[in-house]
């Protein structure tokens, strides 16, 4: 199940800040059979307005549809 779970904002590569909004996908070892982590939960970033993201490091991102890079200096920054 997809779920919000926290945002962080973050730095343009076109200088403007951007929000970007976190959500978790919580899955069961059912649904990925090969997984060996019961409860294995993966992220999916997004900004503010709905653009998907990107992750490419920890505080590093990119909007998918322009290739504007992001940096994130927050502490919980995934």
């Amino acid at each position: 199940m997809k779920r919000h779970t926290r945002m962080i904002t973050a730095q343009g590569n076109d200088s403007l800040p951007y929000v970007l909004y976190i959500y978790t996908n919580d899955a069961s070892a059912q649904v990925h059979p090969h997984s060996s982590i019961i409860g294995e939960s993966t992220i999916e970033l997004a900004t503010s307005d709905g653009q998907l993201v990107r992750w490419r490091a920890k505080g590093l991102y990119e909007i998918v549809g322009t290739g504007i890079v992001l940096r994130s200096y927050a502490l919980d920054a995934p």
